[in-house]
């Protein structure tokens, strides 16, 4: 029992305890649904935090994504006010970034390196390659781009080249471009996210940082270790000590939907094996009823390549729930989609409470449309990389290139943004022609043209007038400031263009939220490039509209939890989609399709409603085999 305030205790049942207890040592939590696998890891941190006081060692916590690296750390820090400062917890990639600031200049790389989070940057930073390859002699086009996913997959399996492949194959020519980008990453401080994992590897391979971290770094625990790659799994392999290993890993192996990605049951049992641990259960679920779990257990159970002694999931739920599980049929989608409108309007369900769920994002598209002629309005989440409208694109480029003064890339996006605000083109091959006069500062260089244009407003004039960029540190949360002074001082009502100022205030307000959240985790005295850095890895997405019913994706719901789930399109070809069930399919992919239905069920806490129709966008189909697997339908 751990005391979370004065008047509250955190209950546990036998096997939490047991993993809340772990001391030193590996130890493999093996938790289903709705467990508390989560909970267990972070208050064991607060428990070695608040039985140490007086020690100096830090915990290491990683995760998957933002958000529960977010809500870990706040609950660390309301339990343990003074000591929570001991604690690192962050995403995989945040914290690889971090080893490269502050060791990166052992392989070269510069501090104020930047994150390359969208597919046009990494796209960008190819043809460079192929273009230098293409000077030097070699034989490469710009059709040789579509390599860039090929060169992601091998970077998530941390493949490593030591020497420059002389191109006389076709295997040696891709293996040419991958080792010309790792190094054009490596010397251009543009790197990727698989590439931030890469270049963290290559330094904890090097004994002396390797050792800095074991020191620092007493515990580590890792969160939802099933979604791992290859090249994540040698990252925990030099950073924690094999033979005397503090490591507490949480994972569940029948939740493993990234095979795609590098993701395998294999890659369970090499940690289990390389750390030789200790395995925990937690078959409790305390989130879906009895009807569910049981459902839930049937299917799952056809997957051969769960862990041998993994024990089906035990329903904690007593509250009962009329209608618990409901499936139904419909001719086509059309009428499947206005039956779940009429159901969602007469039972009255919230969009805060409900989800619809589908395993495809085309799938949902087609919904949408449907479930708006239907009288619910009805969002789409997707993950944004980068802000959208001129203005923030404006300010985003401004501090890239402050921070990195010969990013042409950023220049280009600077002079885009700038003209669609004033109206006034400064040509990019004409500011890096005069970049020399400005010492190869291509941001003074773009100042010193911007203020010899004719036409430049009076706001504007005023506003270049504050920055000085001759200044040793600038001080860029006072730029911010000004530049959103100078933006808002448009008038975005009779601007020549009013159309881009749509959604600024809502990307202003996320930038403000980010930016909080930035200097909460490093302090307003970090630097600008990490400043930076941390932002390119945050989802800068609006949130969602409070009245909007959300559409989300098998893999998107993956973490979450809802009162009432709506699983839409339950046919063969869908769920399980149709390269899994094809003939000649490999068994495994049918085994990650499973698994993808045993998230989707297991996100209800009250009621899962499935539903399939006999014919989508006019093809006949026959209901999802996993129904027959659940006992739901009869052969």
């Amino acid at each position: 029992m751990l005391l979370k305030d004065k008047d509250t205790a955190l209950q546990l049942n036998e096997s939490q305890q047991e993993a809340y207890s772990w001391d030193d040592g590996s130890l493999l939590v093996l938790a289903g649904p709705g467990s508390g696998k989560t909970t267990v890891l972070t208050e064991r941190i607060v428990r070695l935090l608040v039985e140490s006081p007086d020690e100096r060692f830090r915990i290491l916590a990683l995760t998957f994504t933002q958000n529960a690296a977010r809500n870990m750390q706040k609950r660390v820090n309301e339990a343990v006010e003074i000591n929570s400062a001991r604690t690192y917890i962050s995403t995989f990639h945040s914290f690889c970034a971090e080893v490269i600031r502050q060791h990166g200049d052992t392989l070269d790389i510069k501090t104020d390196f930047s994150i390359l989070n969208q597919d046009v940057d990494r796209e960008e930073l190819l043809l460079e390659v192929i273009d230098d390859l293409k000077n030097a002699g070699y034989e490469y086009e710009k059709e040789d781009i579509y390599y860039l996913p090929t060169i992601n997959s091998v970077l998530e399996q941390d493949y490593v080249i030591e020497i420059e492949p002389i191109p006389d194959t076709d295997e040696n020519k891709v293996k040419l471009l991958y080792y010309r980008y790792i190094e054009k990453m490596k010397h251009s401080g543009r790197i990727d996210y698989p590439g931030l994992i890469y270049f963290a590897i290559r330094l904890l391979e090097k004994k002396h940082i390797a050792k800095h971290y074991n020191i620092v770094y007493k515990y580590v625990c890792i969160d939802e270790y099933q979604d791992t790659n290859l090249a994540q799994f040698r990252l925990l392999s030099q950073l924690v000590e094999k033979d005397n290993p503090n490591l507490f890993v949480v994972a569940d192996d029948d939740q493993i939907l990234y095979q795609w990605r590098g993701a395998s049951p294999e890659r369970l049992q090499d940690l289990i094996d390389h750390f030789n641990m200790t395995i925990v259960q937690l078959p409790e679920n305390y989130r879906c009823p009895v009807e569910v779990v049981n459902i839930a257990n049937k299917m799952i159970s056809n997957n051969r390549s769960r862990y041998g002694e993994k024990q089906p999931g035990i329903s904690k739920v007593s509250e009962k729930t009329e209608d618990c599980i409901r499936v139904e049929r419909f001719e086509s989608i059309e009428y499947e989609i206005q039956w779940i409108a009429d159901d969602i309007k007469s039972n009255k369900r919230t969009p805060t409470e409900t989800k619809i769920m589908g395993r495809t994002r085309k799938l949902l598209i087609t919904a949408q449309k449907l479930f708006e002629q239907n009288g619910i309005s009805a969002v789409i989440h997707q993950r944004k990389a980068e802000f959208r409208t001129a203005p923030l694109k404006f300010l985003h480029s401004l501090l890239k290139l402050l921070a990195n003064r010969g990013d042409k890339v950023k220049l280009q996006h600077l002079s885009s943004s700038f003209y669609q605000l004033e109206g006034i083109n400064i040509d990019v091959h004409e500011t890096i022609g005069h970049a020399p006069f400005t010492g190869g500062d291509l941001l003074k260089a773009w100042f010193e043209l911007s203020r010899q244009r004719k036409g430049l407003s009076e706001n504007t004039s005023k506003y270049f007038s504050l920055i000085d960029f001759d200044k040793a540190m600038v001080d860029y949360y006072q730029l911010i400031e000004n530049t959103f002074t100078w933006i808002e001082s448009f008038d975005q009502v009779d601007h020549q263009n009013p159309e881009i100022f749509n959604e600024y205030s809502e990307e202003k307000e996320i930038w403000y939220l980010l930016q909080k959240e930035i200097i909460d985790s490093g302090g307003e005295s970090q630097t600008l490039s990490r400043f930076l850095q941390e932002l390119d890895l945050y989802d800068k997405s609006e949130p969602l509209p409070p009245d909007a019913f959300e559409l989300i994706t098998i893999h998107g719901a993956k973490g979450l939890e809802f009162e009432h789930v709506y699983l839409i399109g339950m046919v063969n070809d869908m769920l399980p989609a149709y390269r899994s069930i094809k003939n000649g399919a490999r068994p495994e992919l049918l085994e990650e399709e499973r698994r993808s239905c045993f998230v989707a069920i297991t996100r209800t806490q009250k009621t899962l409603t499935m539903t399939y129709s006999d014919r989508y966008n006019n093809w006949s189909k026959e209901p999802s085999m996993f129904l027959y697997e659940m006992d739901l339908l009869e052969n």
